[in-house]
């Protein structure tokens, strides 16, 4: 079978690593009598991404494997074909007009009666407004839609609130946003703000990694797979994770052909990250409570819940992720006990030794846990609390003591 061609504006791209501190104009030289080169990117790491015009002009400069430049030895290997960017430009669609309320300027007119030609709803619809185009909808018998040319006073709102007659028939008119497509595109071209959230489709998630894993293996796994914009880790109860992120979709897709490659003694567990948020928050960020005097105690609140873990084991945990702050006095945690196996609520107090330790605690307020940005504010102690509700019980709780935030009865 004969290969089909490739699109206009296709580039042929090529990986070199082991480079020193070479310049483009150094590579354009190097590389300019294999063929036509239409990009030069120096990645970093000693890498650059090299485009040519032809095929043939790529499978030419992977012959230069192996050569002596500036006394390093250079590696060549040919990467997935791709359209430039000038390409991915002209093909991409134009943006749909729309009004200040985000709506484009065509509507759906339903219940259109048997028999009526493209234009007597044009006609109709003109009532409103200038129509530009109608178009009768095959699959829906009785369903057009019809656009309107862009103004102030727009026709598609006049429709759809004053509804279009055709005949004695009213015709229920419905005003349409963006597709989901565009609605991507748009989003896409906008700067991304603090705590935008991420396009996750070039991002992938490496779960149970060993913790030998550093940045540079974990990168170098992923050479051949194409152009690594970052490469971010991070630890959770759960072991070391890592987003991956690509810079083209063809190399997303061969990262996560990776899976099950032996890596490190283990084998790599590698998926498509599902949601990728910013750690950066927009806006001015919500200042804690004042700090009451000497205080040794806080609160977490969006902890991950922990399913099918006992009271024990989710001290257990929530122990394990402060102990980097100092001596963790004491772990109380929001059980809902309303069933027969308590779960966790994702909300505890945690009480340290010493202020410092509380104080190092509220610095990893927004720090990710298992996929969960966390939430810790200053809290009154277990004893000023206790003695607090104490008093506002007073006269009805008699003399059997009060419960505290673990729902056991406490006497003061």
């Amino acid at each position: 079978k004969r290969a089909k061609p490739d699109p206009p504006g296709t580039v042929y791209p090529i990986l070199v690593r082991g480079l020193g501190g070479v310049s483009i104009v150094d590579l354009q030289d190097l590389f300019s009598e294999c063929g036509t080169i239409k990009h030069v990117r120096i990645t970093g790491q000693g890498k650059a991404i090299i485009d040519f015009e032809t095929r043939v002009a790529a499978a030419t400069a992977v012959k230069l494997d192996g050569s002596d430049v500036d006394g390093n030895k250079i590696r060549v290997a040919t990467l997935m074909p791709t359209l430039s960017p000038e390409a991915e430009a002209a093909q991409k669609p134009e943006a749909v007009p729309v009004d200040e309320e985000g709506y484009t300027y065509t509507v759906i007119v339903n219940s259109i009666p048997a028999g009526t030609t493209k234009e007597e709803v044009s006609a109709a619809a003109a009532k409103h407004g200038v129509v530009v185009f109608v178009k009768m909808d095959k699959k829906r018998e009785g369903v057009a839609f019809v656009e309107y040319a862009p103004s102030a006073k727009s026709g598609a709102r006049a429709a759809a609130k004053k509804s279009i007659f055709i005949g004695r028939t009213i015709c229920k008119t419905v005003r349409l946003k963006p597709t989901a497509s565009e609605e991507v595109a748009e989003v896409a071209e906008k700067p991304m703000g603090l705590g935008g959230k991420k396009n996750t489709s070039t991002t992938a998630l490496a779960r149970a990694l060993p913790d030998a894993v550093t940045v540079e293996n974990l990168s170098a796994l992923f050479e051949g797979c194409g152009e690594i914009k970052s490469v971010r880790l991070a630890a959770t109860p759960g072991g070391k994770i890592a987003f991956v992120e690509f810079a083209t979709k063809t190399s997303f897709r061969k990262g996560l052909k990776k899976k099950g490659t032996p890596f490190l003694g283990v084998k790599l567990d590698i998926s498509a990250a599902k949601k990728v948020v910013a750690t950066a928050t927009a806006g001015p960020v919500k200042a804690p409570k004042p700090k009451p005097p000497t205080c040794r105690t806080v609160i977490i609140k969006n902890l991950p819940f922990y399913l099918g873990d006992n009271e024990e084991k989710v001290k257990s945990k929530i122990k394990r992720v402060f102990k980097v702050c100092g001596s963790v006095k004491e772990v109380r945690p929001f059980m809902d006990r309303n069933n027969d196996d308590a779960t966790f609520k994702g909300m505890a107090y945690v009480e340290f030794g010493e202020p410092e330790s509380a104080d190092a605690a509220l610095k990893m307020d927004g720090r990710e846990n298992d996929g969960r940005n966390m939430k810790i504010d200053w809290s009154e102690s277990k004893e000023v609390t206790l003695k607090k509700r104490a008093l506002e019980r007073k006269g009805r709780e008699g003399s059997g003591g009060i419960k505290d935030f673990t729902g056991k009865r406490v006497k003061l």
